[in-house]
């Protein structure tokens, strides 16, 4: 998350594993009663253009610990719920995941903030740099260690 906190000018981070009784959580969604969860919940909407939201809430971590997170904070589930249309590969090789269209956080934000803005040039260059980021990365690490 902190490479996406360093790349967006409007983001704020909040850290932790549930966020139930979380004051800065609680009093964010009031100043932005019209916010998302980027979630790829049953009842998610695409995310489009057509979709009017006024701030989108993003959890940060390995599917299992999002989830918990999810399912500890009630005033999640209550959100309006947007995911990414399928088929958008990630180009994450630092870590694997056998979950199918799974991407980093990065890239879903990216991605996600793209199609919600219909602006999806403008967040090309931060996957660009995250695209940069990953190939240096592995040019430190072994190769038994690459995603496949």
């Amino acid at each position: 998350m902190t490479l996406l906190s360093h790349s967006l000018s409007n983001c704020i981070v909040l850290s932790g594993d549930s966020f139930e009784n979380n004051q800065a959580l609680k009093q964010w969604l009031q100043s932005h009663p019209s916010a998302a969860l980027l979630y790829p919940g049953e009842n998610a909407q695409t995310a489009d253009g057509n979709l009017v939201i006024d701030g989108l809430v993003v959890l940060d971590g390995t599917w299992k610990k999002a989830y918990k997170i999810y399912q500890s904070t009630p005033v999640l589930k209550a959100l309006k719920q947007v995911s990414l249309p399928a088929g958008i590969e990630s180009k994450y090789a630092i870590r694997r995941t056998s979950k199918e269209n799974a991407l980093s956080t990065l890239e879903a934000t990216s991605h996600a903030l793209g199609l919600l803005e219909n602006q999806t040039k403008k967040y090309q260059p931060l996957l660009d740099n995250f695209d940069k980021f990953n190939q240096m990365h592995l040019t430190h690490v072994p190769a038994a260690h690459h995603k496949k």
